[in-house]
């Protein structure tokens, strides 16, 4: 069995044609070239407050490596990095809630719920977001003459309702 070659065609053709078809792609075209252009960016970073209990040498902000940052109603986040500066891009136009989280080494939670705004092909800098510790409450549920509890919902009126 024999295979019959057939003529090669010279690789500056191909290179010149793939830079002719590549060249004119994306001209006059609706979709952006920038990827910020359809989305924004929410950038900041995350300090924390001191106690009351502080001292005078504890005063001043501290910054929050490794807080969770997130905008609850679309799959965008960023963990912050060593100076606690965190960075969520892709952002749609609109207004979202927004936190961050942390828990200390002892286990106490930190947190911060806001709302922010993005806008396509801008920044929106926060500047220090400042997460505040969080409580916690614990406790039983009761219900007289009731032997199954299950989806009992417990809620706290806010703060001075």
């Amino acid at each position: 069995m024999s295979f019959r070659q057939s003529p090669c065609t010279p690789v500056a053709a191909i290179l010149v044609g793939l830079f002719l078809v590549t060249a004119g792609c994306g001209q006059n075209s609706d979709s952006p070239r920038d990827p910020t252009a359809a989305s924004g960016t929410i950038r900041g970073f995350v300090t924390t407050a001191p106690s009351p209990s502080s001292s005078a040498t504890e005063a001043s902000l501290s910054s929050v490596p490794g807080a969770f940052c997130f905008l609850i109603e679309v799959d965008r986040s960023d963990t912050t990095d060593r100076s606690g500066t965190f960075i969520i891009t892709d952002v749609p136009d609109g207004r979202y809630s927004f936190s961050c989280e942390k828990s200390d080494a002892d286990g106490r939670p930190y947190a911060l719920l806001t709302t922010v705004e993005a806008t396509a092909g801008q920044v929106t800098d926060l500047g220090a977001v400042t997460i505040t510790q969080t409580g916690r409450i614990m406790g039983a549920v009761r219900l007289a003459g009731q032997t199954d509890h299950t989806g009992t919902m417990v809620s706290l009126p806010p703060p001075g309702a």
